[in-house]
């Protein structure tokens, strides 16, 4: 008979994570803005004096802008690390859980993402298996994806996307430095409304499996809590 893992500390780190996240791209989105009004201005050919106040969040923003860079990397190699273990143990619990019919195993929960190609979908069928087999069990399979797991991919996707379209155009092109940061800063919009979707959902997988739904048995919730 297979063991029901404890979640509750794994999601829990998840979706802080995905907290301080959002307000490191927040900030980040404040910075590419000021950028983005200097350029502005700048590139209008507007002869207007700046006030020290505003040289000064410039030269803030200068500085804060790399710092940000690598917490926001090192959050997110973290959080990909962690979310690997939350999906392993996630997908093992549905099979200590009875739910029949899956078409993932736990390894390869987390090994898709490491195939070309196959990353830019699969993942996002793996999700949502273990959010509807979470939520749903045995019936799982009558429910369509759910538009949480929807929302997270299809912003995680296009958060990549412009980012790196963004990079491109402003080491190639100068002159298209305006469009580079307002692409960069559509892609952090998108990268907090990933965080946010993410965070949602890992809890709400972690709430279904120890109960939540109502077809599940209450000695779940005992099996899968853990200590304070």
């Amino acid at each position: 008979m297979q063991t029901i893992k404890p979640t509750a500390g794994l999601s829990r780190w998840i979706a802080w994570l995905c907290y301080t996240s959002v307000l490191l791209f927040g900030a980040y989105i404040l910075a590419d803005a000021l950028f983005f009004a200097v350029f502005y201005i700048r590139s209008h050919g507007a002869d207007v004096p700046f006030s020290s106040a505003m040289i000064m969040a410039v030269r803030s923003a200068v500085w804060l802008s790399p710092k940000l860079s690598v917490l926001i990397v090192a959050g997110l190699l973290v959080t990909a690390l962690l979310s690997f273990f939350w999906l392993h143990r996630s997908r093992a619990n549905l099979d200590a859980l009875n739910v029949a019919g899956l078409n993932y195993s736990p390894g390869w929960c987390v090994g898709w993402w490491f195939i070309p190609v196959a990353n830019l979908v699969m993942p996002y069928r793996v999700v949502s298996e273990i959010d509807r087999g979470s939520r749903w069990r045995d019936k799982w399979v009558e429910h369509g994806t759910p538009g949480l797991v929807t929302t997270w991919w299809l912003t995680y996707l296009f958060y990549g996307i412009l980012l790196r379209g963004s990079q491109a155009l402003a080491k190639d092109n100068k002159d298209l430095m305006l469009i580079a940061i307002g692409m960069e800063i559509v892609a952090r919009v998108l990268a907090i409304i990933a965080a946010l979707s993410f965070a949602r959902l890992v809890l709400r997988v972690h709430e279904a499996q120890v109960g939540t739904p109502a077809e599940a048995p209450a000695a779940n919730a005992a099996m899968l809590a853990e200590p304070a």
